[in-house]
């Protein structure tokens, strides 16, 4: 299996699980507006929002992502572990808000 590393590199698979399993219903950008969902009428998570990450361990999202939840089905029997790690660490990655930083000195001096 692949991880990400230390230095927040994503290690191969990551991207192409998602493209494969997930980008359907969870779009391009994560917003959860992807065709499939669209089609179907389904709300899938957006992954943009900083309440999913505050309010999900990677565990839990490990979880959904085995078995399934509500209207999202289970891929425990289509995504090998390895692979759930490593579609996690891309949507982290590539999904998750990024804290803001300033490169302005009075605001640096004030934290």
């Amino acid at each position: 299996a692949y991880y990400m590393d230390k230095h927040n590199t994503i290690k191969p698979g990551g991207e192409m699980t998602y493209i494969n399993y997930c980008k359907g219903c969870h779009g391009k950008t994560g917003n959860g507006m992807g065709i499939t969902a669209k089609a179907n009428h389904l709300k899938p998570q957006d992954f943009r929002t900083p309440e999913f990450w505050e309010t999900r361990t990677d565990e839990d999202i490990l979880e959904v992502i085995k078995n399934g939840k509500n209207k999202m089905p289970a891929f425990e029997k289509f995504i090998k572990e390895s692979d759930r790690k490593d579609v996690l660490a891309y949507i982290k990655k590539r999904f998750s808000p990024k804290e803001e930083t300033s490169t302005d000195p009075l605001q640096l001096l004030e934290k």
